[in-house]
């Protein structure tokens, strides 16, 4: 088969195979582009009124203390004047989501963080994110940011006449030619956009898999401060407010936007958390660890000046989420996410336009059969048709193959339940192990995926009558339902 033959059916697979889920997450993800604008305009508890004035933050510290005296704490600082503060109750099951009036300082909204409908900004994100499936679900998405790198690289190689295709859209011609220009038009257009947004996408989603190495390759260790680096007078007590103060001295570019605040009783540090102006790095990624009780800086670091791994990766969600333009001003910052967010559609109207091509040629190509079966005929009733026998064996042979990979199903589900999780409801950990982890494994590991694939074809495509077919397509089944049933034992 020629090469550029072999790339469009690669492509076309691709776009079948991953099309919904890509639709389903590049339209989130434009969405959650303005999750803070969503949050903003339909919870009015995140609404404050700048005219009524800002209570001091030990004011706000104190407020969440009163309502938990015995967590550990993170406060998020108000990041505008039409902003309330939020907070985190970090060790508890499920987690709590405080509002917090800056006005008053009064605690006006207490949320358990259960499930993931509990806040309509926190569902949109953890939609686009992780398609509601928890770590291994992180992990699939980053696999579909994978495949779109490579429906672009494959796109690039069938359509090499690419300039032809900015500025061509046939609206008079054939359904088919029309929703091809469509594609290659907004593909080429929108070429960089989807670039940046499958690499970071899958460098975001497939951390869970490759953090340890990565860690050690790349992540930048706490910084401790200089000798004598106080904030305050040596050896007195500080509160967060006056932290916050301090650092704003110390460090002018610095922007403090959480508060981490251990366990009373705890000797561990403060630690707060914020941005530096206009860097393209991920939010918070900069921070300052404070001893309470001295006023010393035990560690510190600037996301500025970190390693080049871990430059390159707090790029990432400033580039994928299209929120790096806030440090250029309001309009800047605006503009910046308008154009990701219609960046964001187009692999979803991709998706739409290829799989519109792909009903239409195989329309055309079943037409075209059953043309020349007609014409085989001469125009009479057709003659007995040796190609039904072949292919009512295809299918009695992809109907054991089917059912040999549910019984497979089944016994990946019973060993979850025995071994594993120690239960039978089918809840989101259990769906995860049971499903999306096998998935997202036999994925990554793609060659052996397609060897068993491959083995189980052979038995798809039998010649025979039909009993033997289905008898050979449960066996087909062996080889996908061994490798499943692998990926479902492993990290767990």
């Amino acid at each position: 088969m020629p090469r550029r033959a072999t790339f469009f059916r690669l492509h076309s697979w691709l776009g079948v195979i991953t099309g919904a889920f890509l639709l389903l997450v590049c339209w989130s993800g434009s969405i959650v582009v303005f999750n803070d604008e969503i949050a903003w305009l339909v919870t009015p508890e995140v609404r404050a009124d700048p005219a009524r004035g800002v209570r001091p933050i030990d004011e706000v510290v104190a407020a969440v203390r009163a309502h938990y005296p015995e967590q550990q704490i993170a406060i998020n600082l108000q990041v505008g004047p039409n902003w309330a503060h939020t907070a985190y109750v970090q060790d508890l099951s499920p987690r709590r989501f405080l509002f917090i009036d800056p006005a008053t300082a009064e605690v006006r909204r207490d949320d358990a963080m259960q499930g993931y409908t509990w806040n309509v900004s926190y569902f949109l994100r953890q939609l686009h994110v992780r398609l509601l499936m928890g770590l291994w679900g992180r992990v699939f998405v980053g696999l579909l940011g994978v495949t779109l790198l490579l429906s672009i690289v494959t796109s690039l190689w069938i359509y090499r006449e690419w300039l032809r295709s900015l500025f061509r859209l046939r609206r008079d011609a054939a359904r088919r030619i029309f929703h091809m220009d469509l594609h290659k038009a907004v593909g080429l257009w929108a070429l960089a956009f989807n670039v940046v947004f499958a690499v970071t996408g899958a460098v975001l989603g497939l951390e869970n898999l490759y953090y340890q190495v990565w860690s050690r390759a790349a992540q930048e260790p706490p910084r401790a401060a200089a000798a004598g680096g106080f904030i305050a007078s040596a050896g007195r007590s500080i509160s967060p407010g006056q932290m916050v103060a301090a650092l704003a001295s110390l460090d002018p570019a610095f922007i403090s936007r959480v508060l981490e605040i251990p366990r009373p009783g705890d000797s561990g540090p403060i630690v707060i958390r914020g941005d530096h102006r206009n860097a393209l790095i991920a939010k918070n990624a900069s921070s300052y660890s404070v001893d309470p009780t001295s006023g010393t800086t035990v560690g510190s670091m600037d996301a500025r000046r970190a390693r080049w791994g871990t430059t390159l990766y707090n790029a990432m969600d400033p580039l994928h989420f299209g929120y790096f333009g806030e440090g250029w001003g309001l309009v800047a910052g605006y503009l910046v996410k308008v154009i990701w967010f219609l960046a964001g559609l187009t692999p979803g109207v991709l998706s739409l336009t290829g799989g519109m091509m792909w009903l239409l040629r195989r329309r055309r190509a079943r037409a075209a059969a059953a043309a020349a079966r007609y014409r085989a005929a001469d125009g009479r009733v057709p003659p007995h048709d040796t190609g039904d026998e072949a292919r009512a064996a295809q299918f009695a042979a992809r109907h054991g193959f089917a059912l040999g990979l549910l019984a497979f199903f089944i016994v990946g589900y019973c060993l979850q339940a025995t071994i594993w999780q120690r239960g039978w409801v089918l809840n989101e950990v259990m769906w995860q192990h049971w499903m999306v982890k096998p998935i997202c494994l036999t994925m990554v590991c793609f060659p052996v995926t397609a060897a068993a694939i491959w083995l189980g074809r052979i038995s798809v495509n039998p010649t025979g009558a039909t009993p033997r077919a289905r008898t050979l397509g449960l066996l087909g089944a062996v080889p996908s339902g061994l490798l499943y049933l692998a990926a479902t034992a492993v990290l767990n």
